[in-house]
């Protein structure tokens, strides 16, 4: 038994053995308040790590395969090559993240070395609320239990958008008398995620396929999702301890994004204004406004393409967008055209929207054939309506490679101090050059 009282002590353990870290604090009052830890020597944790031999470190692009490999090591037990683990303990789950949900955000909180399931969103926005407070598995609590849940629903088509506004509504008068409280901060595709997650409970589990420690990978975009989500790519060893110290696990996360990046969530702002009613507007203000994005793989990234709209109607200057690397004032190493301030019809926007309205809506009615969901109001698409009025503005870069910091710079010398330049729309990164603009 040691006791400190200097800040940040360090201490060697060197006799193998669990140990308990007590922190105890007095205020000035002498009250006291006291947290501990346990700490276990003798045992050291597996080391994991998945290296991406061929392909980009930061975003997936859909249908191009990766080349990848999964190393495994720990002091005591050894190494996949020595033959000492067996690939059969490693688990391996390569999952995709629907829109909405940051890979990044999600593998940050992600601490199940178990854990084995392709509804990861669902399961990660479910840890986040509530839910298990009222609902458990397997067994009836205050409220149903996830798999009567998924048992009673699980042949109505429409159950998800109902329940999932009930989850933000709150309700009752299925179950019993306990009314499920309201969770009005929920969106409804949050909703609707969880609910997903909760009905597969009563799905047959098919197996996931195996995925090999090393080889290819081809990402795919689920059936029906807008392929604006990304990928979580997972490994997970849990260790055979050491005599009297138990096993220790360990796991290695590797978030790949989408391609296609939205602007007002940019790492770094320079000279911005974003807009939300009636709908979103995120504009780039006067001469040497920026974006910034932290941690960008520049392999095989050929192109750059923007959407953006620059009208006289708003008071938009227009201007070029410059690619920086690693400073606002960094190494030039593509820009576009001048985006050029024009108005638009207006007019003919509305009716290609119309159009795709129209074609959405008979695809629905052909699909499921539910005349109830056809007949409910179609909620108006801000988000398209903003990429038809949009241009794109192309961007060809130098060949790059490694992780770099990278500056979307927005100039207009003759512009006037935070006069709006242009609307950012969307950011896509390429690593294919289309025909079209290799012509």
């Amino acid at each position: 038994h040691e006791t400190f009282t200097d800040p940040n002590p360090k201490l060697i353990l060197d006799q193998a053995g669990t140990y308990e870290a007590k922190l105890t604090v007095t205020d000035t009052r002498g009250e006291k308040n006291s947290k501990a830890l346990e700490l276990k020597a003798g045992n050291d944790p597996p080391v994991v790590n998945i290296n991406i031999l061929k392909g980009n470190k930061t975003f997936f692009f859909p249908n191009q395969s990766i080349q990848y490999a999964i190393e495994i090591s720990d002091k005591e037990d050894g190494t996949v090559a020595s033959g000492k683990v067996s690939p059969d303990e490693i688990a391996v789950n390569f999952d995709y993240i629907p829109d909405g949900f940051d890979p990044i955000e999600i593998a940050r909180h992600h601490r199940a070395a178990d854990a084995k399931t392709g509804f990861i969103a669902g399961l990660y926005l479910m840890n986040a609320s509530d839910c298990k407070t009222c609902h458990l598995p397997d067994k009836n609590s205050v409220g149903p239990s996830f798999l009567n849940i998924a048992g009673k629903y699980k042949s109505d088509q429409g159950a998800v958008a109902r329940l999932a506004a009930k989850v933000i509504q709150g309700g009752g008068g299925v179950w019993g008398e306990h009314a499920m409280s309201a969770h009005p901060k929920i969106s409804q595709p949050e909703a609707e995620t969880i609910v997903k997650y909760i009905l597969s409970m009563g799905q047959k589990q098919i197996p996931l396929p195996f995925i090999p420690l090393s080889g290819n990978y081809t990402p795919r975009i689920p059936k029906g999702d807008n392929g604006k989500g990304g990928y979580l790519l997972r490994a997970a060893y849990s260790d055979k301890g050491n005599g009297n110290i138990g096993s220790l696990s360990s796991e290695y996360l590797l978030p790949l994004r989408s391609p296609s990046l939205v602007p007002e969530r940019a790492d770094i702002q320079a000279h911005t204004q974003l807009l939300t009613t009636p709908s979103v507007s995120f504009s780039m203000l006067g001469d040497h406004s920026y974006l910034g994005y932290n941690n960008i793989d520049f392999s095989g990234i050929r192109q750059i393409e923007f959407w953006v709209q620059a009208t006289p109607n708003e008071g938009d200057a227009g201007g070029i967008i410059e690619v920086h690397l690693d400073a606002p004032d960094g190494r030039l190493i593509g820009q576009t055209e001048m985006v050029v301030s024009k108005a638009f019809d207006f007019d003919s926007m509305m009716k290609k929207l119309g159009g795709q309205d129209k074609k959405a809506s008979v695809a629905g009615k052909k699909k499921d054939g539910d005349k109830k969901a056809s007949n409910q109001p179609k909620e108006f698409d801000f988000s398209l309506l903003r990429k038809l009025m949009a241009t794109k503005a192309m961007a060809p870069i130098s060949a790059e490679e490694g992780i770099h910091k990278v500056f979307f710079v927005f100039r207009n010398p003759k512009a006037e101090a935070n006069q709006p330049l242009m609307q950012m729309v969307e950011i896509q990164f390429q690593n294919k050059v289309p025909e079209v603009a290799a012509k």
